[in-house]
């Protein structure tokens, strides 16, 4: 039962980092693209 545990915290753990990576580049890409739409006069 531990074994279990220790094992679904170390997934839940490895889900967690990525989605803090992923939620960066989608806050880095909802600021990017009106800058670079606007330098195209889009």
């Amino acid at each position: 039962m531990q074994r279990l545990a220790k094992r679904a915290t170390t997934t839940l753990k490895g889900f967690t980092e990525t989605l803090t990576d992923t939620s960066k580049l989608a806050t880095a890409c909802k600021t990017l693209l009106p800058l670079i739409a606007s330098l195209f006069a889009l």
